[in-house]
């Protein structure tokens, strides 16, 4: 071999091993991009997970507020149908409905503040 052909493989090997070096730069750049992103994706997930939390608890305030103030209103109007028996009482039929309509009246105003925070 003489030593132009030596000259020609060893660039050769040299032109190979920069395009190697090349590569893994490349390649570690892309990672390093990758990563960053992937980073950035996190934390957007964070903060949608905490504004989901957020509503979340806005809606189970408001739900509690709601029911206490039913509750108390059946508990007012059950203390004045004690204070006024012969008025106030009612068959068990009657007083059947009257629970079914609380309830009821209960569920739909829980479901219509459900609908307005969608």
């Amino acid at each position: 071999m003489t030593s132009n052909d030596e000259s020609g493989v060893n660039q050769g090997v040299e032109l190979a091993i920069n395009e190697v070096l090349e590569s893994e730069t490349k390649a570690q750049q892309r990672v390093a991009e990758c990563e960053m992103e992937a980073e950035v994706r996190i934390v957007k997930a964070h903060q949608a997970a905490q504004r989901i939390a957020r509503r979340t608890d806005k809606r189970i305030t408001r739900i509690h507020l709601r029911f206490q103030t039913v509750t108390k209103d059946l508990e007012r109007w059950l203390k004045t149908a004690d204070k006024y028996p012969a008025e106030f009482h009612m068959q068990q039929a009657m007083q059947d409905e009257v629970v079914s309509r609380v309830v009821t009246g209960l569920a739909d105003q829980l479901t219509h503040l459900e609908q307005q925070d969608e």
